[in-house]
């Protein structure tokens, strides 16, 4: 029997492709990668691309949202009397060598297709946020040619995630005016801080929050400037209710 030479030729030009396996982090990993603990990476022999916990978050996701290792320090108050408080221990090394090491770090997404700029963004970290930037710049500037265009900071910066927030959605959110003065730095002028999925704008939702240095900060820097929001509001009826809510 004959095969179709069309046939034959498709089947002989066919590639197995190789698929890289996922590997799941243990206990450990998982508490150095929250800690900024860089000795158990180092000594890491497989991709970090490939290293997640079940959501799909990678080192630089988890080190994005916990900012780093928790530390008890003992602060002086009225007279001789002191008080234990917890502050975080942010590792600037840590973030530096996983991108050094492994850069489409910045840009993978997890689950939720948000990237580790969306966690440091919703969670405040400012001096992750600002590293990240940093890192991703350092790109853009070894290869000029690629063009304005091509840039991975702005291309960071633009990211949604499923339901179509940007890093500005998360800082407008959760009034986080560090985060967004370093974001509006990077947004070029063409670009519009849209609506996500449920209608809302950054705008919108720093109004909504009663976050007015935010709303100065976005009217201010940001050319193309969205003032919509859901069912027909927009963020002046936002900036209304808030106002309202808050006496």
């Amino acid at each position: 029997m004959q095969l179709n030479p069309s046939i034959s030729s498709s089947i002989s030009s066919e590639r197995p492709v190789q698929v890289e396996a996922i590997t799941y982090m243990d206990r450990d990993l998982f508490k150095a990668a929250a800690d900024g603990d860089v000795e158990l990476f180092n000594k890491y022999q497989g991709g970090l691309h490939c290293l997640v916990d079940g959501s799909q978050n990678t080192v630089l996701h988890i080190h994005s949202r916990t900012g780093g290792r928790k530390v008890v320090k003992n602060v002086k108050t009225f007279l001789c009397f002191q008080k234990r408080v917890f502050k975080t221990e942010f590792n600037i090394n840590f973030v530096e060598q996983l991108v050094d090491k492994c850069p489409s770090l910045l840009l993978q997404p997890n689950a939720n297709r948000e990237i580790p700029l969306h966690i440091a963004a919703r969670h405040g970290h400012s001096d992750i946020v600002k590293l990240l930037i940093e890192r991703a710049n350092v790109g853009q500037h070894e290869d000029p040619e690629r063009g304005l265009e091509a840039s991975r900071t702005r291309q960071m910066v633009r990211m949604r995630d499923k339901e179509e927030n940007t890093a500005f959605h998360e800082a407008a959110r959760y009034g986080h005016l560090d985060v967004l003065r370093l974001l509006v730095k990077e947004v070029d002028p063409d670009f519009a801080l849209s609506a996500n999925t449920s209608g809302e704008t950054p705008l919108y939702l720093a109004a909504k929050g009663g976050y007015h240095d935010l709303v100065a900060e976005i009217l201010n820097n940001c050319k193309s400037t969205v003032y919509g929001g859901p069912n027909g509001k927009t963020a002046l009826h936002a900036a209304v209710r808030a106002g309202d809510e808050s006496k």
